[in-house]
């Protein structure tokens, strides 16, 4: 099965965070969304 990982970066504080890519807004860090800095589809194993 196939599912998505989606990278975000903190443009201020440049924390890294990794998502399912299930959600419908990005993440929000420091008071600012995060934006979006790689997309990828991963081979889940079952």
């Amino acid at each position: 099965m196939k599912k998505i990982v989606r990278t975000y970066v903190c443009p201020l504080c440049g924390r890294v965070v990794e998502t399912d890519g299930t959600e419908q807004n990005p993440p929000y860090c420091c008071h600012e969304p995060m934006m979006l800095e790689k997309e990828e589809e991963v081979e889940e194993e079952d």
